[in-house]
């Protein structure tokens, strides 16, 4: 769809086809895009390359790879041809080798009528909602950025950043919200399976919390303590020593990871090198601790800025999992609502 310029929300898609009565079939593909009104038509037509000429571009067929159906969208080129499957990536082979792996079924859609689509409000409120968190962002870097920070004080900002971004992949792949970023980072080995290290005892301290409501607390706190901070013109030693006491964290994850659970989350070792740089960054960039001492109005800032987020993820954690529950509910919901044999048994 993408490709011939229909746009329609994921997030509906996504409930659309989860929730069809035939899915994962592919009467459930050809279903949805009646639902959006897409014109389309499902064949199964010989194999040939003059037949695979006449197809569009773009289309949605089914190939048998290593004895399995899997559908794939097709990408045709002068000279060769791209699929991509649910596992795979865009894999480039000629037209024989597309012909011996093709069994002969496409879905094709017709881009010529014009598609308008009712955007529902829940989607128009995202989008603001989105702008908003962009021009938000924007105007707390330029106000960083504006008050001269040092060196050290910018990139430790900037890896903090970073780390938030991360830990929010993370906690948003515990709570079930996929995407198609966290599936590709999380799929780039043999030996990767982030699933199985974020669901492991090893992840929880004390059997309490989690270690990666640790890593967005603990970066929001940061990102905070900056903010607040440089715009205040206050400071602490508190941020650095923060950096420091993250070594036996890193060492364990990194130990865990490789001993214990035998596998590698990649989010996660991205967390550790973010927190390498930052203690390097303490190291060979800040004197502070150096001639440590304590500021009542600094270090005051930096255990409110943690607190603060602390109480915000508290708070924000349980409605995320309840949307989590209630989309699931609602597909369950529509796949009930939908089922074609319990309704012809009533009938």
């Amino acid at each position: 769809m993408k490709r011939n310029k229909i746009k329609i929300p994921a997030e509906e898609l996504a409930i659309q086809l989860l929730s069809h009565p035939s899915y994962p079939s592919l009467h459930a593909v050809t279903g949805v895009l009646d639902h959006f009104k897409i014109e389309n038509i499902a064949l199964e037509i010989p194999k040939s390359v003059d037949v695979l000429n006449q197809l569009p571009n773009t289309f949605f067929a089914v190939l048998n790879i290593e004895g399995q159906n899997e559908y794939a969208v097709i990408k045709k080129q002068k000279t060769k041809i791209k699929y991509s499957t649910y596992t795979k990536s865009y894999i480039n082979c000629n037209y024989q080798e597309f012909l011996s792996i093709w069994n002969g079924i496409v879905v094709v859609i017709d881009n010529e009528k014009p598609i308008r689509l009712e955007r529902s409000e829940l989607y128009e409120n995202k989008t603001i909602l989105n702008v908003l968190f962009f021009c938000l962002s924007l105007g707390f870097l330029y106000s960083f950025f504006n008050s001269t920070p040092t060196i050290f004080e910018g990139i430790h900002f900037l890896l903090s950043v970073l780390g938030l971004a991360l830990s929010v992949l993370i906690s948003k792949q515990e709570l079930g919200f996929s995407s198609s970023l966290t599936d590709g980072l999380c799929a780039i080995g043999g030996k990767v399976d982030c699933d199985a290290v974020l669901n492991s005892k090893g992840a929880t301290v004390f059997e309490l919390i989690k270690l990666s409501d640790i890593s967005l607390i603990y970066f929001s706190g940061l990102v905070i303590s900056w903010l607040l901070g440089i715009n205040l013109g206050l400071s602490s030693t508190l941020l650095p020593l923060s950096s420091v006491l993250t070594i036996p964290v890193m060492l364990y994850s990194l130990y865990y990871q490789y001993s214990i659970i035998k596998n590698w989350c990649t989010m996660c070792l991205g967390i550790v090198a973010i927190l390498f740089f930052q203690v390097l960054c303490v190291f060979t960039l800040d004197t502070s601790l150096a001639n440590f001492k304590f500021d009542f109005k600094g270090d005051f800032l930096v255990l409110s800025s943690f607190l603060l987020a602390m109480v915000l993820w508290l708070f924000l954690k349980p409605l995320l999992k309840k949307e989590v529950l209630l989309e699931d509910l609602q597909i369950k919901y529509l796949k009930f609502k939908r089922n074609f044999d319990l309704f012809f048994y009533s009938l």
